[in-house]
């Protein structure tokens, strides 16, 4: 049984759905019907639902979501287990690692800085950080959106990460030396290195060190009261336990890395209620919204070519069409996202404490989704037979098993080719969960994926289109 626990407070682009070309399906006998009229869920059930199903699918010790509508947190609950061998049960208190989404929150302590005036995003590095290289010339900005030429971790970096580092400046001396990925401006290179000095610029205009920077500029004035430094000397009584995997098990990490030499990139520790209270921040009058825009427009590289990335939020769009603003992270014990819907004001948030090969941000859109929408008039097909196809770059391979849905719910075995697709984590039924209208929720262990589910006349057709990877299956019966 999984544990759940709860408080109910007073992109990257994914495409719409379409049928691929190149998936030839086989028609099987089944018996198929409309759904039976059933009482609508509530937006917590469907969410209690899916999240139930990804902790048991994905093997996760334990996963924490929460839910920002309306100016406030509609919804925050923890499922599963913050220590395994303890059973501690996980709350919405339960600290997480933020890995990447530190970025976030640190980009949200320097835009307030621009905002003071105390910062110029365009002015060069090393007027804030004497230390560093004058040439070649640098600037917050490109540091925010990864194009100032900082690499990523190399093989020459002094990395030592059993070792706490007590500064920002001691920090900078593991990448100081290290190669440069190109000259600034001419190309994205993700860096979590260029976060650290971005830490050192916003140290050089406030005059404050890092982490009281964010206590002051962010924590204390948005509430998040969870959110702090990973300190893995003293890790603090809520911090989950973090833990690996062995194939589809989980174990504990006896020894994980401290973070300190990276706080601003991938050193902090929050969790989804504090992240979404971050995202309530840049729907409401925290920061400017001449200045949010900014932060939230593509950044371009010398030759015009736009990123995808403005001041480190990515921008893309979720599977209807609408704007979201998001960011994902992943390292050692974590995985984590943030995303947010400027036009209809939300925002949601998940953490776990696994190393999880996940599509986490497209896992929170469709959870986001689940909350909004009716997912009355699911279909109903009883244990029937499917073929078809998986297409996965330029293979393709016959794709069959069995499919059952009850209006609201379901589920299909996993084909031999997702078998392969999924490796390690391979289940033999992932569960189904109606969203709306032709729109399900694939359940896969590594997190929701969208699948349409229509009636063709006397057939079911499904189809799942992630790019490069595609299926398409087809189950035909009676349909009354």
């Amino acid at each position: 049984m999984i544990h759940r626990n709860h408080e109910l407070p007073a992109a990257m682009t994914d495409r719409r759905f379409a049928m691929p070309g190149a998936l030839v399906a086989i028609v099987v006998a089944a018996g198929l019907g409309l759904a039976a009229p059933r009482a609508l869920a509530t937006p917590e059930e469907r969410v209690d639902a899916l999240a139930e199903a990804i902790v048991e699918t994905g093997n996760l010790p334990s996963l924490s979501i929460a839910i920002w509508r309306n100016g406030r947190i509609e919804y925050a609950r923890a499922f599963g287990y913050a220590d395994l061998e303890g059973r501690v049960p996980a709350t919405t208190s339960t600290q997480y690692r933020c890995a990447s989404v530190s970025k976030v929150i640190t980009a949200t302590a320097v835009a307030r800085l621009v905002q003071e005036g105390r910062l110029d995003l365009d002015a060069p590095v090393h007027g804030y950080v004497p230390s560093w290289p004058e040439e070649p010339v640098i600037t917050a900005r490109q540091l925010s959106g990864h194009l100032a030429g900082v690499s990523h971790y190399r093989g020459e970096d002094r990395i030592d990460r059993s070792r706490h580092y007590d500064s920002v400046t001691e920090s900078l001396d593991v990448f100081r030396d290290s190669e440069r990925a190109g000259p600034p401006g001419e190309s994205y290179v993700y860096s979590t290195h260029g976060f650290t000095l971005l830490s050192a610029v916003a140290e050089g205009a406030s005059g404050t060190d890092f982490l009281t920077l964010l206590e002051e500029e962010v924590y204390t004035p948005l509430g998040m009261t969870d959110s702090g430094p990973d300190m893995r000397t003293s890790p603090g009584p809520n911090m989950s336990t973090l833990y690996g995997r062995n194939r589809r098990d989980a174990f504990e990490i006896g020894q994980p890395e401290d973070p300190s030499y990276k706080w601003a990139g991938g050193g902090l520790v929050s969790t989804p209620s504090d992240l979404v209270r971050l995202a309530g921040g840049y729907l409401s009058d925290f920061l400017d919204d001449e200045l949010v825009e900014e932060m939230w427009t593509t950044q371009r590289t010398n030759d015009g070519e736009e990123t995808g990335v403005g001041i480190v939020w990515r921008i893309g769009e979720d599977g209807q069409g609408r704007r979201v603003i998001h960011h994902s992270g992943s390292m050692g014990g974590a995985r984590t996202t943030v995303a947010i819907w400027p036009e209809t004001g939300e925002a949601i948030a998940l953490m776990t404490n696994i190393v999880w090969p996940s599509d986490i941000h497209l896992t929170g859109m469709m959870m986001m989704e689940a909350w909004r929408e009716d997912p009355s008039g699911g279909l109903e097909v009883g244990a029937a037979a499917y073929n078809g196809e998986m297409v996965r770059g330029d293979e393709a391979a016959a794709a069959t098993g069995e499919l059952s849905l009850e209006g609201e719910s379901g589920w299909i075995t996993t084909p031999e080719p997702f078998a392969e697709w999924a490796g390690d984590l391979t289940v033999e039924r992932m569960p189904i969960r109606h969203i709306a209208g032709d729109r399900y929720a694939l359940v896969s262990p590594f997190g929701l994926l969208p699948l349409e589910i229509r009636r063709d006349g006397d057939r079911v057709i499904g189809i799942m289109d992630r790019g490069s990877t595609r299926w398409g299956f087809v189950v035909q019966g009676d349909v009354r």
